[in-house]
Protein backbone atom coordinates (compact mmCIF):
# COMPACT_ATOMS: atom_id res chain seq x y z
CA UNK A 1 0.00 0.00 0.00
CA UNK A 2 2.94 2.45 0.74
CA UNK A 3 4.66 1.85 -2.63
CA UNK A 4 1.55 2.54 -4.67
CA UNK A 5 0.87 5.44 -2.83
CA UNK A 6 4.38 6.79 -3.07
CA UNK A 7 3.90 5.93 -6.95
CA UNK A 8 0.59 7.83 -6.97
CA UNK A 9 2.26 10.89 -4.85
CA UNK A 10 5.13 10.98 -7.33
CA UNK A 11 3.30 10.69 -10.90
CA UNK A 12 1.10 13.94 -9.31
CA UNK A 13 3.94 15.61 -8.30
CA UNK A 14 5.71 15.26 -12.13
CA UNK A 15 2.34 16.14 -13.60
CA UNK A 16 2.20 18.93 -11.13
CA UNK A 17 5.69 20.17 -11.75
CA UNK A 18 5.19 19.58 -15.72
CA UNK A 19 3.27 22.52 -15.77
CA UNK A 20 5.60 25.12 -14.23
CA UNK A 21 8.91 26.79 -15.47
CA UNK A 22 12.09 24.70 -14.87
CA UNK A 23 13.66 25.19 -11.34
CA UNK A 24 10.66 27.86 -10.33
CA UNK A 25 10.73 25.48 -7.08
CA UNK A 26 12.51 23.47 -4.83
CA UNK A 27 11.24 20.13 -3.74
CA UNK A 28 10.42 18.67 -0.37
CA UNK A 29 10.66 15.06 0.63
CA UNK A 30 8.99 13.92 3.72
CA UNK A 31 7.91 11.55 5.66
CA UNK A 32 4.81 11.61 6.94
CA UNK A 33 3.38 10.34 10.26
CA UNK A 34 2.15 7.00 8.64
CA UNK A 35 5.47 6.23 6.86
CA UNK A 36 4.51 7.04 3.68
CA UNK A 37 6.69 9.67 1.49
CA UNK A 38 5.70 12.76 0.18
CA UNK A 39 6.86 15.05 -2.26
CA UNK A 40 5.63 18.80 -2.42
CA UNK A 41 6.52 21.68 -3.28
CA UNK A 42 5.01 23.59 -0.30
CA UNK A 43 6.83 23.48 3.12
CA UNK A 44 4.90 21.02 5.27
CA UNK A 45 4.45 20.72 9.51
CA UNK A 46 2.74 17.36 9.04
CA UNK A 47 5.72 15.24 8.36
CA UNK A 48 9.32 15.18 8.75
CA UNK A 49 12.06 16.67 6.18
CA UNK A 50 14.07 14.41 5.18
CA UNK A 51 15.71 16.18 2.26
CA UNK A 52 15.53 19.49 -0.37
CA UNK A 53 15.80 18.40 -3.74
CA UNK A 54 17.45 21.24 -5.71
CA UNK A 55 16.04 22.61 -9.09
CA UNK A 56 18.02 21.23 -12.07
CA UNK A 57 20.66 22.25 -13.32
CA UNK A 58 20.43 25.46 -15.74
CA UNK A 59 21.18 24.71 -19.62
CA UNK A 60 24.37 25.08 -21.03
CA UNK A 61 23.22 28.88 -22.84
CA UNK A 62 22.30 30.10 -19.47
CA UNK A 63 25.76 28.79 -17.50
CA UNK A 64 27.68 30.09 -20.34
CA UNK A 65 26.21 33.95 -19.71
CA UNK A 66 26.87 33.83 -16.32
CA UNK A 67 30.76 32.94 -17.14
CA UNK A 68 30.46 35.85 -19.87
CA UNK A 69 29.61 38.03 -16.84
CA UNK A 70 31.72 36.48 -14.29
CA UNK A 71 34.45 36.88 -16.82
CA UNK A 72 34.06 40.60 -17.66
CA UNK A 73 33.37 41.64 -13.72
CA UNK A 74 36.62 40.09 -13.45
CA UNK A 75 38.43 41.53 -16.03
CA UNK A 76 37.33 44.99 -15.38
CA UNK A 77 38.39 44.67 -12.05
CA UNK A 78 41.33 43.97 -12.69
CA UNK A 79 41.92 46.55 -15.36
CA UNK A 80 40.53 48.89 -12.76
CA UNK A 81 43.58 47.88 -10.25
CA UNK A 82 46.10 48.03 -13.09
CA UNK A 83 45.07 51.01 -14.35
CA UNK A 84 45.34 52.60 -10.16
CA UNK A 85 48.82 50.96 -9.90
CA UNK A 86 49.33 52.34 -12.96
CA UNK A 87 48.36 56.00 -11.91
CA UNK A 88 49.78 55.55 -8.40
CA UNK A 89 53.23 54.32 -10.18
CA UNK A 90 53.44 57.37 -12.45
CA UNK A 91 53.01 59.71 -9.70
CA UNK A 92 55.69 58.04 -7.36
CA UNK A 93 58.02 58.42 -10.50
CA UNK A 94 57.58 61.85 -10.62
CA UNK A 95 57.89 62.57 -7.01
CA UNK A 96 61.05 60.87 -7.26
CA UNK A 97 62.30 63.04 -10.30
CA UNK A 98 60.90 65.96 -7.50
CA UNK A 99 63.18 64.60 -4.89
CA UNK A 100 66.20 63.78 -7.07
CA UNK A 101 66.03 67.50 -8.19
CA UNK A 102 65.64 68.77 -4.51
CA UNK A 103 68.30 66.85 -3.27
CA UNK A 104 71.16 67.87 -6.20
CA UNK A 105 69.48 71.54 -5.23
CA UNK A 106 70.21 70.62 -1.49
CA UNK A 107 73.80 69.90 -2.15
CA UNK A 108 74.63 72.90 -4.34
CA UNK A 109 73.67 75.08 -1.63
CA UNK A 110 75.65 73.26 0.84
CA UNK A 111 78.63 72.88 -1.16
CA UNK A 112 78.57 76.83 -1.85
CA UNK A 113 77.54 77.44 1.48
CA UNK A 114 80.76 75.91 2.97
CA UNK A 115 82.49 78.84 2.07
CA UNK A 116 82.46 81.26 5.02
CA UNK A 117 80.74 84.78 4.64
CA UNK A 118 81.74 88.25 5.71
CA UNK A 119 81.93 88.30 9.70
CA UNK A 120 82.11 84.44 10.06
CA UNK A 121 85.73 84.22 9.93
CA UNK A 122 87.17 84.93 12.93
CA UNK A 123 90.83 84.60 12.48
CA UNK A 124 93.53 82.05 13.00
CA UNK A 125 94.89 79.87 15.88
CA UNK A 126 98.18 77.51 15.35
CA UNK A 127 97.85 77.78 11.98
CA UNK A 128 93.99 76.94 11.32
CA UNK A 129 90.98 78.87 10.93
CA UNK A 130 88.68 80.21 13.39
CA UNK A 131 85.07 80.19 11.94
CA UNK A 132 82.19 81.95 14.29
CA UNK A 133 79.05 79.75 15.79
CA UNK A 134 77.02 81.60 13.19
CA UNK A 135 79.01 79.81 10.51
CA UNK A 136 78.67 76.36 11.73
CA UNK A 137 74.99 76.39 12.38
CA UNK A 138 74.31 77.37 8.87
CA UNK A 139 76.25 74.97 7.75
CA UNK A 140 74.37 72.50 10.20
CA UNK A 141 71.09 73.83 8.38
CA UNK A 142 72.36 73.15 5.05
CA UNK A 143 73.29 70.14 6.04
CA UNK A 144 70.15 69.00 7.68
CA UNK A 145 68.43 70.15 4.27
CA UNK A 146 70.36 68.18 2.29
CA UNK A 147 69.89 64.92 4.67
CA UNK A 148 66.00 65.87 4.72
CA UNK A 149 66.02 66.02 0.86
CA UNK A 150 67.65 62.54 1.10
CA UNK A 151 65.09 61.10 3.20
CA UNK A 152 62.09 62.05 1.15
CA UNK A 153 64.15 60.74 -1.75
CA UNK A 154 64.27 57.11 0.00
CA UNK A 155 60.83 57.29 1.23
CA UNK A 156 59.98 57.93 -3.09
CA UNK A 157 61.67 54.99 -3.94
CA UNK A 158 60.75 52.58 -1.33
CA UNK A 159 56.90 53.74 -2.28
CA UNK A 160 58.10 53.22 -6.09
CA UNK A 161 59.06 49.63 -4.51
CA UNK A 162 55.63 49.11 -2.41
CA UNK A 163 54.17 49.54 -5.99
CA UNK A 164 55.97 47.38 -8.37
Amino acid sequence: MKIVRFKVTLILLLLFLGGQPVGAWEIYKYRMPDGSVAYTHEVSTTGKLEEIIGAPPPDSAQVEQALRVKRKREDDKVNLIASQREADLSAVVAEIGNETTALEAAKQKLKSGLEPRPGEHLGTARGRSVLSQAYWQRVRELQLAVDDARERLDDAYSARNAIK
